[in-house]
């Protein structure tokens, strides 16, 4: 990788793979990374794992940064970084990139307790090992991290989203003391930016991060995947 302005050049090894799901089986390919060591990459902080959007369907090539940069103006915490890449496989070059943080639980990304916080992603394509509907809304809720290694830590996670949807779905709300489970300046914050940028991914849903640390509460983001916003 050659950093030119963004920082200085990396030479390593790496894994890499397809990601995405619409977005895999257009032409030009999204991409993951998996450094063999954290690493920091063009002036991010260190980190194994990596992300190189393609941005197909985007003809400005913008979308994503500019939503990240809106997030990053409001201080939505843990929103990711953009930084356009040329792509080179093989010594064929493959186009213009984005590359970014992977979304996950780590010091570097979304820094909760590796343990006993939780990454959730809302989405469709319902795809991941543990995952479970929830009650009121038949919302497709995927636990992304931590990894569940018992029954007890899978059923602690559900009753505790399903609790805050409870406490949304009550006669009572929003007079009931829901904002002691969800934090109210992150969920306005990430409505200010996807009403900013009209991503209508929220209705779904899809690709729609909540984290909670360990016995606090629910925040909304990371932000994410914005190449069908702004209307499009």
């Amino acid at each position: 990788i050659e950093g030119n302005d963004w920082g200085e050049d990396y030479t390593g090894t790496t894994r890499i793979r397809g990601r995405g799901n619409s977005t895999w089986g257009m032409p030009k390919k999204p991409y993951r990374l998996k450094l063999d060591e954290s690493t920091s990459i063009l002036g991010l902080l260190p980190e194994k794992d990596w992300v190189l959007l393609a941005n197909y369907i985007d003809p400005t090539l913008m979308l994503n940064s500019v939503a990240f940069k809106i997030g990053q103006l409001l201080q939505l915490q843990y929103t990711n970084n953009a930084i356009p890449v040329d792509l080179t496989i093989n010594n064929k070059y493959i186009g213009s990139y984005v590359l970014t943080e992977q979304v996950e639980l780590s010091s570097s990304r979304v820094n909760i307790d590796k343990k006993d916080g939780v990454l959730l992603e809302l989405d469709l394509n319902y795809d991941e090992d543990f995952k479970f509907y929830s009650n009121h809304y038949r919302l497709p809720v995927m636990i992304k991290d931590p990894d569940i290694t018992s029954d007890s830590q899978f059923q602690k996670i559900k009753n505790d989203f399903h609790q805050l949807e409870d406490s949304v779905k009550s006669i009572y709300f929003p007079n009931n003391e829901y904002d002691k489970l969800i934090d109210i300046e992150s969920l306005a914050k990430y409505f200010v930016v996807y009403n900013l940028t009209h991503n209508m991914e929220i209705n779904h849903p899809k690709s729609t991060y909540i984290y909670k640390d360990k016995n606090g509460k629910y925040f909304m983001g990371p932000i994410w995947d914005f190449d069908w916003a702004f209307d499009y």
